[in-house]
């Protein structure tokens, strides 16, 4: 049994690749586990376990996104399968990746979060 504080791994079929990238000045490589990126909601929202030079720290979706557009492959292709599986399973209840309410039916993101607070625009890209 799994219990709060331990993070389900997110099940979409993401190759797995070890590249470092630099990111503002930062170097970084995502964390897998079992072949899936090890995923977890911190303050409701949806982060990846990432390695930098000071450790391991969680970051959001917001955080891989600059000008709009996703500066990681790797990121932007978990969020593109998470967005094909919504649109094939409409009814299925999910969590909104920027809070934790629950989603449009078909969607990832809930009403308030995706007009309003403006993810929508590189979420569904």
């Amino acid at each position: 049994m799994l219990r709060r504080t331990q993070s389900f791994p997110a099940r979409a079929p993401i190759t797995r690749s070890m590249k470092t990238i630099m990111f503002d000045e930062k170097m970084y490589s995502l964390v897998f586990k079992n072949e899936f990126l090890e995923t977890k909601r911190v303050n409701k929202q949806m982060c990846f376990l990432v390695n930098t030079s000071e450790g391991k720290e969680w970051w959001s979706i917001d955080e891989f996104v600059k000008y709009g557009l996703f500066t990681d492959d790797i990121v932007c292709e978990w969020v593109n399968v998470k967005n094909e599986k919504a649109n094939k399973l409409p009814n299925t209840k999910r969590r909104c990746f920027m809070c934790n309410r629950f989603a449009i039916k078909g969607k990832t993101l809930c009403g308030s979060c995706a007009y309003y607070k403006g993810p929508y625009n590189y979420i569904y890209a």
